[in-house]
């Protein structure tokens, strides 16, 4: 339910006047998180390091480098999903997300040489047609054949396909760290390259925007500018929410739960968020699915169950 708040969520924020860019909310959304954490490292009495000296160099460096495998994945993910939730409604961009759960099981079979059963390949069929009724247009045949993806679509798909990575590596080494600790660790790095990536892509904004502009000055700074609405607090608070909730205790009772869940039927749990999402979005946001969204969706749903 939580997870499934989030697309929701993230399309409140950029509907909002003067919305901030995909980098900046994920900016604000990564430190949030970092300090939605500190009082669950207080209660349970840790720091910002390791207080593990039963563990030896090696051990340490392990879990700072999974730490980091982690946020790579998972900040990649975050991105193409907030970069696509620009132009892709929450419903939508949920449902193609759940592709996630049909790449599972092969990215399992190549990371770890686990044998791909013939249900998986059946899932993947259902999935890819799934996939043609949820993209198809008019009875265009070609705009069939090229699924007529968008940008945000096949953002979509890559953060899918990112996703699986980070549940298989979180089911095999999850439960060797404390869930709070690493994912804590997780959050501060991918604040971090949230960070890196408003920077860069600011600085790309301007140099683009100071080059197209004319030599007549102007006021106009929105070519620049990173969230020219920055003082909307209904913006700071929906950008709070999705810190503390999806990023910080979703995140956590995820990594609990993959202790004893495997991959597979994790993703399987997981694809429930489009039903949640779409509910959401239609009673917040009031985006109502096509009957041809929801065919697409439902096919992808049973294409989860399958695999």
């Amino acid at each position: 339910i939580v997870y499934g708040s989030l697309n929701v969520s993230m399309r409140l924020v950029f509907g909002r006047p003067d919305p901030p860019t995909a980098s900046t909310a994920s900016v604000i959304q990564g430190w949030f998180a970092v300090l939605s954490f500190l009082p669950l490292l207080k209660w349970q009495n840790y720091g910002l390091l390791l207080n593990n000296n039963r563990r030896t160099k090696q051990q340490k460096q392990q879990f700072w480098w999974f730490a980091l495998e982690l946020a790579l994945y998972y900040f990649a993910t975050q991105a193409l999903i907030n970069i696509s939730l620009v132009a892709t409604p929450g419903a939508r961009a949920s449902f193609l997300v759940q592709m996630s759960v049909v790449f599972t099981p092969i990215v399992s079979a190549v990371l770890f040489g686990n044998k791909i059963n013939r249900q998986v390949w059946i899932a993947c069929f259902v999935a890819l047609v799934g996939l043609f009724v949820l993209n198809g247009t008019d009875n265009n045949y070609n705009s069939l054949i090229s699924l007529s993806l968008t940008w945000g679509d096949w953002c979509c798909l890559a953060a899918a396909l990112l996703w699986s990575c980070y549940i298989c590596r979180l089911s095999a080494w999850g439960d060797n760290f404390d869930e709070i600790t690493l994912q804590f660790c997780k959050n501060l790095i991918m604040a971090v390259l949230y960070t890196l990536w408003m920077l860069v892509s600011f600085f790309c904004q301007q140099y683009v925007y100071l080059s197209s502009s004319t030599s007549s000055s102007t006021n106009d700074d929105s070519g620049t500018s990173l969230w020219k609405g920055w003082r909307d607090p209904v913006g700071w608070l929906i950008l709070f929410y999705t810190a503390l909730g999806p990023c910080t205790i979703a995140d956590i009772c995820q990594q609990k739960a993959q202790a004893s869940v495997p991959a597979a039927e994790t993703n399987v749990i997981l694809s429930l968020e489009p039903v949640f999402t779409t509910i959401l979005g239609l009673l917040i946001l009031g985006e109502s699915p096509s009957l041809q969204e929801l065919g697409g969706g439902l096919l992808i749903m049973i294409a989860s169950i399958l695999a």
